[in-house]
This record gives C-alpha cells, structure tokens and sequence, in this order.
C-alpha cells in the first residue's frame, strides 16, 4: 500500500513538472516571436475604479481570492476566470491567448497581456 502511494506521489509530481516546463517553453517561444516581430503585445491594467479597457473589449468583474480574477468579453458576454500568470480561456483572444500577469487586491488591479499576430 505505501509503495502504491510512493509511486502516486512521484507520477503526480512528474505531471506537474511537465506541466510547468511546457508552461515556460510557451512563454519563451512568445517572448522570442515578440522580440523578433512577429507578434506585438500590449499591457493593459484594470482596476475596480477604471473597469473597462480603452478598446472596450474586456471589463473587470472581480478580483476573488487565491490571486484570480474574473473578467467579462464584452463582445461575446463570456465571463472568464484565471489565476495570476495563467491564460484565460477562451475563443475571444486567438491563437495566443490573454495572460493575467498579476493581481494586486491592494490596488484592486489586475494587469493583463494580450498577445496577438503583427
């Protein structure tokens, strides 16, 4: 019984491993297409008191805890949650996503890049 746990423990960990590694090739295979012009990426911060970006795509809804957010497409009406430095999900933002880098509940702010093709 304790090896089938010691064996558990160590394929959930290779998972998460693997995970976090393709995690890191993805942004570094971004940040070299970015460097080298082939994709552009904007910033673009929100807050509870400046809600809505200045293309008046994305709306902030809330700032939840576990340093997530939630955020509405106001194109779509699709209301998504992430967790800082993870993509939201969706169909709304192309190929190469909308990354919600950081979440401040201090400043009631979320910072968010969004990728996409030059």
């Amino acid at each position: 019984m304790v090896n089938v746990i010691f064996i558990s423990a160590i394929v959930i960990l290779c998972i998460i491993m693997a995970v976090a590694v393709n995690k890191k090739r993805v942004l570094n295979n971004l940040d070299s297409d970015i460097l080298s012009g082939k994709l552009k990426r904007i910033e673009i911060v929100l807050n509870m008191a400046v809600p809505i970006d200045e293309f008046e795509t994305i709306k902030l809804v809330s700032i939840n805890s576990a340093n997530s957010a939630t955020i509405k497409v106001l194109k779509s009406g699709i209301i998504l949650t992430a967790k800082s430095n993870s993509f939201f999900k969706g169909s709304d933002f192309g190929n190469y996503g909308l990354l919600l880098f950081s979440v401040s509940k201090e400043k009631s702010e979320i910072v968010l890049r969004q990728t996409f093709s030059t």
